[in-house]
Formats: C-alpha cells, structure tokens, sequence
C-alpha cells in the first residue's frame, strides 16, 4: 500500500527485482488496487482481508484450471508459453458468478478486477489464457458468450481458451485469466557503490524507486524485464592491478618445467625357463633375478 511509506516500497521494489532474476515467472500483485473497490468506511483488517482473498482467488483459480480435466483443456505447457521471459508484466484474476445472467455478471466482474486496473490491463495485453469452469448446467452458449466478451476487452492480444465442467460448481460459472504483456525493456542497472557524500542507502536506488513506482502503486505503464540479472565487473584501481598481475607472474616463475618420460619396452630374456611356466608370488616372476625384477642397474 502507498501508506506504508516509501522505504517499504523501495524494499518491496528491490526484492522484486532480485525474485525476477532467479524466478521462471512472476505474477505481481499490488496491493494498491484492493483500495479502488473498497468504500472509506471499510476497517483495516477488512482490507488486508479483500486483499488476501482476491490473492487466494487467484491462486485457486490458476491451479484448478491447470489439473482439473477439461473439454479444452489448458496445461502448464501454455501457461509456460505465457510466462517465458514475461514474468515482469503478468498478473491473474478469477471471478464467480451465479444465476440467471451469470455469464454477463462473471465478465463485468472481471473488467472490474482491482488486479486488472478496471481493465485497462486487459487491453494493453499481448497475450492472455481464458479458462471457463461450471457444472454440469453449463451450457455451451454460456461458454461462446463469455470468450467472445474476453475477447473483445483485449483484442490486441492473442487468446488461448479453455473450458470444464465439475460438479462442485453446480449452478456457478467461474471465469480464470492470466494476462501478459510484452516488451524488450531490460531489468535496471545494478546501483553503483555509494560515493562518500551520498546522502541515500542503497536500497533506495533510482531503479527500485522506478519498480515501487510502477508495480507498488497500481500504475499499469508496464516495463520489460529481462530474466537474469548479470552483476557489473568491480572497479579496481591502477594499484590493485598491478598487484593482481605481479602476484599472477611470480605463480608462472615457481612452476617447475614439464619433463619427458619413457616406458621401459625392453624384454627380459627367461634364458633356460623360457619354455617353463613362470613362477609368479604376489605377482612377482622369481624365475627373473632380484635385480632385474626391481629395476637396478649393474654397470
């Protein structure tokens, strides 16, 4: 939330950062938005509470529609099409509705999702998965009007639909999205080392304060991120070269000279035993001389 000050954004900001550099995906979900559907009477534990809820929706939806069994089913497989190399610019919403006119209510209710910014997130979207779940009174008109009203908030974007029916949504439509937006904006640089006359933490970099800006405060002006963050090479002065070098040649001086080897190829006559078989103990032949057995020499 904006009211938790702008240190707690610049952390939030920062560690979003650090996640997208390790995670495969990442669905961001600001908190910020919760607000815009709640009336200015509603109590604070009631707000965490939407805000959990919502969270917990979503979830819940995006699991149920990718291991329940559907009549078009959708798999981890397009939902890592989705997200590879997107995570930065994702978000997800589920919806339920009930009654006569549950397939209008269910889309109104998803255009108006906190998490979809009033549906302006919809319509910036590049790419979006549309998963539709009832029970067995789902009637496949319900289906074909509902994707066609998706479809027309975010045209722009390529839809890849699902649908399926389970009995423990008898007499309930439910309606799941997973919305992402592309680009080629790469993650913020990596703030430099604090100069003795900064007056700020590093936390509180231009960088993380341009991500809290934009994913802490509910603002939709998406910005690309890559998937790995790569560390700049440390500065070293003049000094600290000359002594990383001069340490690396004296390690080349001490290294003794490679010096060529050869196998003994010779053969050692058995003189009167030649024809006999040899009398080996512990996998020495006695039939040889002492010193030929142990390589000694005799001038």
């Amino acid at each position: 939330f904006d009211c938790e000050g702008r240190l707690r954004q610049s952390n939030a900001a920062a560690g979003l950062l650090d996640l997208r550099a390790e995670a495969d995906a990442v669905l961001c979900v600001p908190n910020q938005r919760v607000l815009q559907t709640l009336d200015e009477r509603t109590t604070a534990p009631e707000v965490f509470a939407a805000a959990n809820e919502l969270l917990a929706q979503g979830v819940r939806g995006l699991w149920q529609m990718l291991t329940r069994p559907g009549l078009i089913q959708l798999d981890f497989a397009n939902l890592e099409r989705l997200l590879r190399g997107r995570h930065a610019e994702s978000v997800f919403a589920s919806v339920e509705a009930r009654g006569e006119h549950r397939a209008r209510e269910v889309v109104e209710r998803l255009a108006a999702h906190p998490f979809l910014a009033g549906g302006e997130v919809l319509a910036g979207s590049d790419a979006v998965l549309v998963n539709v779940s009832g029970g067995p009174d789902l009637a496949f008109a319900e289906i074909d009007r509902v994707l066609g009203q998706v479809q027309r908030l975010c045209e722009q974007a390529q839809v890849v639909v699902g649908t399926a029916v389970d009995e423990a949504l008898a007499g309930r439509l439910q309606l799941t999205v997973v919305v992402s937006r592309g680009g080629s904006a790469p993650l913020p640089e990596a703030p430099s080392a604090p100069q003795p006359d900064a007056g700020r933490s590093p936390i509180q970099s231009d960088a993380s304060e341009s991500a809290a800006g934009e994913y802490l405060t509910g603002e939709t002006g998406w910005s690309r991120a890559s998937s790995r963050l790569v560390p700049p090479t440390p500065e070293l002065s003049a000094a600290q070269r000359e002594q990383l070098i001069g340490k690396s040649g004296r390690g080349l001086l001490k290294r003794k000279k490679a010096v060529q080897t050869t196998f003994n190829f010779d053969v050692t006559s058995r003189g009167r035993f030649d024809k006999t078989e040899p009398t080996i103990l512990h996998g020495q032949d006695l039939d040889l001389p002492t010193f030929l057995r142990r390589g000694i020499a005799l001038n």
